[in-house]
C-alpha cells in the first residue's frame, strides 16, 4: 500500500489514462466508520499510500474516501489501521463494498451522485439494522433468454 504510486502509475501509463480517469479507493481516519465520501484532487494527510499516488501522479485524481474512524490516538493510528475488522464491522464493509459494486457503474459514467445511492441503498448503519420480514411464494421459474448486455455489465455482476 505504501509504494502503490508505482504500480497506480504504471496501470495509467499503460492504458494511457488521464488523471480524470483514475479514482482511487482508500481507507479513511477522518470519517465515521461505513461512510463514504467522493473527493476530487487534495492533499495526502499523512496517508502513505496516497503520498506516493502523489509523487508519481500528481494530486488531481479522484478519491472514493471510506471511513474507518480514527482510534482516538495519534499513536495507535498505525496500530489501528492494520488490525482486523470484527465480525459487526466485516457485515458492514461488506454491505458498503456491494453498494459499491451496484454503483461502479454509473461512477464510471461520472453519474456521482447515482453512485451515492447505489451505495447508500446496500450499506447498513450500526444504528438503524435493517429487518425484513419475507413471505415466502410459489412461482414457476422464469424462462431465461442469452445474456444481451454488453461484456463490461456481465462482468460487474461477478462483483456483486
Amino acid at each position: 500500500m505504501n509504494l502503490s504510486g508505482q504500480s497506480v502509475a504504471a496501470v495509467a501509463h499503460f492504458y494511457k489514462l488521464t488523471l480524470d480517469q483514475i479514482f482511487i479507493f482508500h481507507d479513511e481516519l477522518d470519517l465515521a466508520p461505513n461512510k463514504l465520501r467522493i473527493k476530487q484532487g487534495g492533499g495526502h494527510a499523512g496517508h502513505n499510500g496516497l503520498r506516493s499516488i502523489h509523487s508519481h501522479l500528481g494530486a488531481d485524481y479522484s478519491r472514493i474516501r471510506l471511513g474507518i474512524g480514527h482510534p482516538g490516538n495519534k499513536n495507535a493510528v498505525s496500530k489501528y489501521v492494520l488490525k482486523d475488522f470484527s465480525k459487526t464491522e466485516q457485515s458492514q464493509v461488506s454491505s458498503l463494498l456491494q453498494g459499491i459494486s451496484d454503483g461502479i457503474i454509473h461512477l464510471a459514467s461520472d453519474e456521482q451522485s447515482q453512485f451515492m445511492n447505489a451505495v447508500a441503498l446496500k450499506k447498513l448503519t450500526p444504528h438503524s439494522p435493517k429487518k425484513v420480514l419475507v413471505k415466502k411464494i410459489k412461482t414457476k421459474p422464469l424462462k431465461t433468454s442469452p445474456d444481451m448486455r454488453s461484456p463490461i455489465l456481465r462482468l460487474l455482476d461477478k462483483f456483486k
